[in-house]
């Protein structure tokens, strides 16, 4: 329990008292209260249906590690993807950090609302920047500095540390062409290491990652397939 008094003068105030005293807690701050719990439980019981909603199916395991990943995979074509969708352009790049993803793997079988929550948690949303070669090169270098994450339409190898032989959608990595990177607004404001595109201008498409990945998992249900294991090496090793 915290005790503060305050003296005002010009719109200033001055803390003049504090008192600050230790409570122990006990079972009793345990105890459900039936009257508040009776209140809550049609909306817990319609949330629990909710969040346990299929939207697709996983062939098999699909799993998260670095430098690449089936789940990186997966999750990066479906930022790319999603935000070409939304903003009706085509996109060249997209781009997911690996700590973002916060779960090791999706489990082969029904994929659940609240399964897609779990792999992404936070409230970032999807955004679109336009980038020179040069500007995504430093990028790319601290990508490979913090161990390789999610990309697509990207390939490249970590040598000594930094981005080598980059290719973009099969093509050399040109410094001063312009290309389209679909990033959460956290990465495009800074995140994540990533200081080099603080300030830079980007077009918000409005809708969460988290609802964009449930979108994309909504399209691959409705076209009859399942999510698949795409181990393909975007980011290696040297």
């Amino acid at each position: 329990m915290i005790s503060v008094g305050l003296a005002a003068c010009n719109r200033s105030f001055t803390i003049y008292d504090f008192e600050d005293t230790q409570q122990k807690f006990t079972d009793s701050y345990t105890e459900q209260d039936e009257g508040i719990e009776e209140e809550i439980l049609p909306y817990r019981t319609e949330l629990e249906a909710s969040m346990n909603k299929m939207i697709v199916v996983a062939r098999g395991d699909i799993l998260k590690a670095q430098p690449s990943s089936p789940l990186g995979n997966l999750l990066a074509d479906a930022t790319r993807e999603m935000a070409s969708t939304y903003i009706s352009e085509d996109i060249n790049i997209g781009i997911m950090n690996y700590g973002g993803i916060r779960v090791p793997s999706i489990s082969k079988g029904n994929v659940s609302i609240g399964n897609v929550y779990e792999v992404m948690p936070f409230d970032n949303y999807l955004v679109v920047m336009r980038l020179k070669g040069s500007k995504l090169k430093e990028v790319f270098d601290a990508i490979a500095g913090g161990g390789g994450w999610p990309v697509s339409g990207v390939s490249f190898t970590i040598k000594n540390g930094k981005a080598s032989q980059v290719m973009i959608n099969g093509a050399a990595l040109e410094l001063e062409k312009e290309y389209s990177v679909a990033i959460s607004d956290y990465l495009a404001n800074g995140g994540d290491h990533l200081n080099m595109l603080k300030g830079l201008e980007q077009t918000n498409t409005n809708v969460l990652l988290r609802d964009a990945f449930m979108d994309y998992f909504r399209r691959v249900h409705e076209y009859g397939d399942e999510l698949q294991v795409n181990d393909e090496i975007r980011i290696s090793n040297e």
